[in-house]
């Protein structure tokens, strides 16, 4: 009698072999999306500058605007080359997948990875440490750069990548910790919008300069504390951080007067309180942002985020910022006229 014929049933798959059945499906997902990632950081970046080149931004705080003044290569480009590097990078981790047996390769993402990391890091650094600002775009392309290089690590399942770009941004971010940057207490001209010599018969006298802001009800108190003194013995010189075409309109008519009056102080009280300044001289209508951002770049320099801030220069070159209305008012308070 013959035996009949066995019949051969599938194997049960080990524990080992599901494992890595479900790990290769993880590593599919965790490629895609830091593939998905990278283009989804580009398109922020080219949104950010085609909002930029209509005079708008997706950054809502001053923040950036001040950042963006320290940049050489100006925002436009430096935007361009983010969206070029998420791009570039996108395209790189795509390819790696497709020739996952080519060394070099793989490893072009990892060498992306590492430099972004790093420009990133000393980007951040200089505005956390010497600007003391927060621009939220810049925050945001590092969070991004981060995801990517977490999405690509677990992809790989290789942590030694997140190490090795987590340590270039920090090397980054730190060198600025340890430079010294130049002197910027020194009151630039860029920012002045005003200045009224002091008498004649004071050869050397010191040089104030008040950094103020129409909507600052502080600085009101300073401007009636300086009208009622309206030293003759100083220098003054104004500068403003408002923003708004309100403010300017107000500026517009303290210009149109401040030749004949014999107390500038006054006048910009005045000025602050009128219901009927419009502004139609073009050419200040241009200047009074930039005179702004150089204002709040000056601030920021020097880790100031509010007005009044006056800054006094003796005739030594011995330079003096004091933040704050009190602080402003018990200063001059001392000068003898």
């Amino acid at each position: 009698m013959e035996s009949s014929p066995l019949v051969a049933f599938p194997s049960t798959p080990s524990a080992r072999e599901c494992k890595q059945g479900t790990m290769g499906k993880l590593t599919k997902i965790t490629h895609r999306l830091a593939i998905a990632a990278a283009l989804l950081a580009t398109g922020g970046l080219l949104a950010e500058g085609y909002a930029n080149q209509a005079g708008k931004s997706l950054c809502h705080t001053s923040a950036c605007a001040i950042v963006t003044k320290f940049v050489r290569l100006g925002e436009p480009l430096l935007l361009s080359l983010g969206a070029g590097m998420f791009l570039l990078l996108a395209a790189f981790i795509f390819f790696a997948g497709r020739y996952a047996k080519q060394p070099m390769v793989r490893f072009l993402p990892i060498l992306t990875l590492i430099g972004a990391a790093a420009f990133d890091g000393a980007l951040l650094g200089f505005q956390f440490i010497t600007l003391r600002q927060h621009c939220q775009l810049c925050i945001s392309v590092a969070i991004a750069l981060g995801l990517v290089t977490l999405l690509y690590s677990a992809s790989l399942r290789n942590w030694t990548i997140l190490l090795s770009v987590l340590t270039a941004w920090t090397a980054g971010f730190l060198a600025n910790a340890i430079l010294i940057m130049p002197d910027t207490t020194e009151a630039h001209s860029g920012m002045i919008f005003y200045e009224r010599p002091a008498a004649k018969e004071f050869a050397h006298p010191p040089v104030a300069t008040l950094i103020f802001s129409l909507e600052c009800p502080h600085c009101t108190m300073v401007l009636e504390a300086m009208a009622k003194q309206n030293l003759h013995n100083i220098t003054w010189r104004f500068a403003i951080t408002d923003t708004s075409f309100t403010s300017y309109e107000k500026l517009g008519l303290f210009y149109a007067e401040q030749k004949t009056t014999t107390n500038p102080f006054q006048l910009l009280i005045e000025s602050k309180k009128s219901q009927q300044a419009k502004l139609t001289d073009n050419k200040l209508l241009k200047k009074f942002p930039e005179l702004t951002r150089q204002a709040r770049s000056f601030l920021a320099n020097n880790g100031l985020n509010a007005v009044p801030v006056l800054v006094f220069k003796e005739p030594n070159d011995k330079i003096t910022i004091i933040p704050g209305s009190p602080e402003i008012i018990e200063f001059l308070g001392s000068i003898k006229p």
